[in-house]
């Protein structure tokens, strides 16, 4: 739990300290958080960044045109054990800093 480290600070400052203090080498986020992400401070403690891109195609639905912002239960419910196969997203995560070679 973040709440148990001693990382403090606001919404830009927060996560990266997190990251340090847990000793991570990359962070995938989601898109919404791009906003408030200090790219060159990712680049200069050396963590790789990536934005996860949200892409998936459609998927057979019981009733109607396809409806794509639903919950992944949706996914799961209407496919079964054929929902991975809709996991993947179409789009290439976008990649801002490179994670450091091990």
């Amino acid at each position: 739990m973040s709440s148990e480290l001693a990382a403090q600070g606001d919404k830009f400052e927060r996560p990266l300290r997190i990251l340090q203090e847990v000793g991570a080498t990359a962070y995938v986020s989601g898109p919404t958080a791009r906003p408030y992400t200090d790219i060159a401070r990712f680049r200069d403690a050396g963590i790789g960044l990536t934005f996860k891109a949200y892409g998936y195609g459609d998927y057979p639905q019981l009733h109607g045109v396809f409806a794509g912002a639903v919950s992944v239960l949706d996914l799961l419910f209407n496919t079964g054990p054929l929902a991975r196969t809709h996991l993947k997203s179409n789009l290439p995560n976008e990649i801002l800093v490179e994670a450091p070679a091990n």
